[in-house]
């Protein structure tokens, strides 16, 4: 609806209620993360993993408004929250790269979005099983960027693997007909 103030103020809201919870009851919170598994952890929403997810609102809703610095101070400290809590190899680490990733190409910092999509990669093909469309889109990223500074064989490579894991492989035969 574009009514991005708005929006940034409720997700500010929510990680400020998030971030009170997290610290008035760490340790009730930790007792919690022994005992349950991450994922139930995180489809309640609460503690740290909360609290990135809510950064990560705010850091698009940013970013929509062309408030790069802000946005990338958000989407960082999501990023360390996560890698703190679910390791380096978690698929939320992937999609944080890929989210600050696109960030860094909108503000022009092509080579730091291109090495933040590639350290994705291999966080996604480990993946079991693999999450195919997020891969296809992380290798669209990729050769989007590549196309962009004209080097379109590799655009064209990892174009040719993000439809081949987005679609079957039929879908090749669209490529040829694709505007450069």
């Amino acid at each position: 609806m574009g009514r991005f103030p708005d929006a940034e103020t409720s997700y500010r809201a929510s990680l400020a209620i998030r971030e009170t919870i997290a610290k008035r009851d760490q340790l009730r919170l930790a007792a919690a993360l022994n005992n349950l598994a991450t994922s139930q952890v995180e489809s309640e929403g609460i503690g740290p993993i909360g609290v990135a997810r809510a950064l990560s609102n705010i850091g698009e809703v940013q970013r929509a408004q062309s408030r790069y610095t802000e946005a990338d101070a958000s989407f960082q400290r999501a990023l360390r929250i996560k890698r703190e809590i679910l390791g380096p190899n978690h698929p939320d680490i992937a999609t944080s790269l890929n989210n600050l990733a696109a960030l860094r190409q909108d503000f022009g910092d092509l080579e730091g979005a291109e090495k933040l999509y590639l350290d994705a990669v291999p966080i996604r093909e480990k993946q079991s099983p693999v999450d195919r469309p997020a891969l296809a889109s992380l290798y669209n990223n990729i050769g989007t960027l590549h196309r962009k500074t004209g080097r379109l064989q590799t655009a064209e490579g990892h174009i040719k693997k993000a439809v081949n894991f987005g679609r079957s492989p039929s879908a090749l035969d669209i490529l040829p007909s694709l505007p450069d």
